[in-house]
């Protein structure tokens, strides 16, 4: 089995060393994207947002490709028009219109990221993020505290 390196770039790059025996380049994608979430998860907490960039190498030290990982934590105050809304649960009810939308725009989402237009990606960023704002608004209590 092939051996990939993983590079880790957050502030500085950390170099991986060791690396990890996988049966392909796409086993070596998965793997990243499975380490992108909890590297993202760990830095998130530590406060606003993150990005992070995984390089990944060949047994010959060839940068074969890269991932990126962005996250981001926003809070929004609530309207009391909002407040108590909920969407159904998943568990056989049918989705609301905002999550058949949110899940459209995760496909649009990747689909532009195919095609690589800049611009469209930024759109199809902000309309996954307008559609998710809603959507917290609407899972909030109705008792929500004014802050």
């Amino acid at each position: 089995m092939p051996r990939f390196y993983f590079d880790i770039e957050v502030v500085g790059t950390v170099r991986d060393d060791e690396g990890h025996e996988l049966a392909d380049l796409d086993a070596a994608r998965r793997h990243v994207r499975r380490v992108l979430g909890t590297l993202l998860a760990h830095e998130l907490r530590r406060g606003g947002s993150a990005l992070i960039g995984v390089h990944v190498r060949d047994e010959a030290g060839e940068r074969v490709a890269t991932l990126v990982g962005r996250g981001e934590v926003s809070i929004d105050e609530m309207t009391e028009a909002s407040a108590g809304e909920r969407l159904p649960q998943a568990d056989g009810c049918t989705p609301s219109p905002l999550v058949r939308a949110a899940n459209h725009a995760v496909a649009a989402q990747g689909a532009i990221q195919e095609d690589g237009d800049t611009s469209l990606r930024h759109h199809a960023e902000m309309l996954r993020w307008a559609i998710g704002r809603m959507m917290m608004r609407r899972l909030a209590p109705k008792t929500h505290p004014r802050l």
